[in-house]
C-alpha cells in the first residue's frame, strides 16, 4: 500500500460545494494522511481564486503538504496561479487518462478541476484514483521532468541577477538560494549567492557559500579564483586576517600563473589581510608600552561589541532590515577606529613620541612580494613592483600583472623617487624590514 499523502485544498467561490464535498470522501481515505483546507469556505466568499491557491501551493513548496487538490469554475484560474509558485507544477485535468499521466508522466503536485466543466462524482473517482499513483524517478519521464527543473533553475538564477543588478540584495539572495536547493552542484549558483551576500555583509554565510563553490571548483581551478577573493573577504571581515592572507596569498600566486584577472583584487586582499596582521601586532605592543591605553582601548572595544550584539538583536527581532544592519555594523566598526585612532594620537602627544602605532604607507609595498620595495621598477600601465620579482614574473607571463598587457622586461623603467622614499623610510624606521 502507497504511503498516505497530505493533501492540501483550495478553491474560490465557484469551488466550494465540490471542495467540500471531494473533502468528505477524502476523510475517509486510507491514503490521506491529513487534510488542509487554505479555503475559501463560502461560496458568498469573493477572495480572487489566485490567493488560496499560491497560499496551497507555498505549503507543498515548503514541505507542509504533499499535493494539492484546487477547484474553481474551470480549473484554469487556479493552475495557473499555482504555477506561479517555484518549483510547483500543477495541471487541469478531467478524464483519468490525464490524471494519471498528470503524475506518471509529469510528477504534477496539484490537481486542478472546474466545477463547471466536470459532475461531481467524476471528480471524486478520479480523485480516489489519483492518490494511488506515484511518480517513478527512474522512468522514461525523470529525464524530462529534469528539464522543465533546469529551465526554472536557470530562470530563477537570472532573475536573481537582475534583481541584484536592481539593489534587492534580499530578493537575489533568495532566489539564488531557490537555485542551489535544486542544483547543489553548480558552484555558479554559490558564487552568486556569495556576493549578493557580501552585499549584506552577511559574512559567516558568503564564507560558506565560497567554500562551498571552492569545493565543487575544485582548489587548482582557475575559475576558482573569484570565489577564493570572497572568501578572503569574508574571513578579513570575520576577523581572521591571518586566514584570508593564506587564502589570498596562494589564490594571487594562483591567479598569477593562470593570467587570471582577479591577480588585483587578489592583492589588495593580501595587503589588506597583511595590514590587518601588522596592526594585531601593534596593538599588543603599543598597549603593553602604555597600561592606561591599553585599558582605555579595552573599553571601547566592549562598547562596540555591545553594541553590535544589540544591532544583531534588533536584526532578529525584525526591527531593521539586513542591509540597514549591514550599514549600522559597518559604521560601529568605523566608528571604534576612529576612537582607538585618536586616542592612539592623544598618547602619543602626550608621550612625545613614546607611544604610536607604526605603520607602511602602501605605496612602498611591493604587490607581488607585499614586502617593502629596496629597487623599485614601473610597468608602462604606471604600476611599481620590486624589481626582481616583477622582472621574474615578466619574464615567465609577458603580460603586466595588473592590466593583463602584453610587455617584456625591456618595458620597465627605474622610478628613482619612489627607491629615495623606500630608501628614506627604512632608514627612520628599521622596524620595517620585519614587516
Amino acid at each position: 500500500m502507497s504511503t498516505p499523502l497530505r493533501i492540501v485544498m483550495a478553491c474560490d467561490e465557484a469551488g466550494v460545494p465540490y471542495k467540500e464535498a471531494i473533502k468528505a470522501t477524502l476523510s475517509t481515505n486510507p491514503l490521506v494522511a491529513e487534510i488542509i483546507d487554505v479555503g475559501v469556505n463560502s461560496s458568498s466568499d469573493k477572495t480572487a481564486y489566485a490567493h488560496p491557491a499560491v497560499e496551497g501551493a507555498t505549503l507543498i513548496r515548503e514541505g507542509k503538504a504533499d499535493r494539492g487538490l484546487f477547484i474553481c469554475g474551470t480549473g484554469l484560474g487556479v493552475a495557473i496561479a499555482a504555477n506561479k509558485v517555484p518549483g510547483i507544477r500543477a495541471v487541469t485535468a478531467h478524464d483519468p487518462f490525464s490524471v494519471e499521466r498528470s503524475i506518471l508522466s509529469n510528477d504534477a503536485q496539484v490537481l486542478c478541476m472546474g466545477q463547471r466543466v466536470i459532475g461531481v462524482e467524476l471528480a471524486k473517482k478520479l480523485v480516489a484514483d489519483w492518490l494511488n499513483y506515484r511518480f517513478d524517478p527512474k522512468s522514461a519521464s525523470a529525464a524530462k521532468i529534469q528539464a522543465i527543473t533546469d529551465y526554472e533553475i536557470q530562470f530563477r538564477n537570472a532573475k536573481g541577477g537582475e534583481l541584484f543588478k536592481a539593489g534587492d540584495y534580499t530578493g537575489a539572495e533568495d532566489l539564488f538560494s531557490q537555485a542551489i536547493q535544486k542544483n547543489p552542484h553548480d558552484p555558479t549558483f554559490f558564487t552568486n549567492r556569495a556576493i549578493t551576500r557580501i552585499k549584506l555583509a552577511k559574512w559567516a554565510d558568503v564564507e560558506h557559500d565560497a567554500r562551498a563553490a571552492i569545493d565543487i571548483y575544485g582548489l587548482k581551478n582557475p575559475t576558482a579564483l573569484k570565489s577564493c577573493f570572497y572568501l578572503a573577504q569574508a574571513l578579513l571581515s570575520l576577523q581572521r586576517p591571518q586566514e584570508a592572507h593564506d587564502v589570498a596569498s596562494e589564490a594571487y600566486k594562483q591567479s598569477l600563473a593562470a593570467k587570471n584577472p582577479q591577480s588585483e583584487n587578489l592583492s589588495g586582499i593580501v595587503l589588506r589581510a597583511k595590514q590587518h596582521i601588522w596592526a594585531a601586532r601593534e596593538t599588543s605592543r603599543v598597549r603593553e608600552l602604555n597600561e592606561t591605553l591599553g585599558a582605555v582601548e579595552a573599553l571601547v572595544e566592549a562598547d562596540v561589541t555591545r553594541a553590535l550584539a544589540e544591532l544583531q538583536g534588533r536584526l532578529d527581532r525584525g526591527e531593521i532590515g539586513e542591509i540597514g544592519f549591514g550599514e549600522d555594523q559597518r559604521a560601529l566598526r568605523e566608528d571604534a577606529e576612529l576612537k582607538v585612532h585618536n586616542l592612539r594620537e592623544a598618547f602619543r602627544i602626550a608621550s612625545q613620541g613614546e607611544v604610536q602605532t607604526r605603520v607602511v604607507p602602501d605605496h612602498l609595498i611591493d604587490g607581488i612580494t607585499f614586502e617593502i620595495m629596496h629597487d623599485p621598477v614601473i610597468t608602462p600601465s604606471g604600476s611599481s613592483f620590486d624589481r626582481i620579482p616583477i622582472t621574474k614574473y615578466v619574464e615567465k607571463a609577458g603580460v603586466d600583472p595588473l592590466t593583463r598587457a602584453p610587455m617584456t622586461v625591456k618595458d620597465l623603467r627605474n622610478n628613482y623617487a619612489l627607491k629615495a622614499a623606500c630608501e628614506e623610510f627604512l632608514t627612520h624606521n628599521g622596524w620595517a624590514v620585519d614587516w
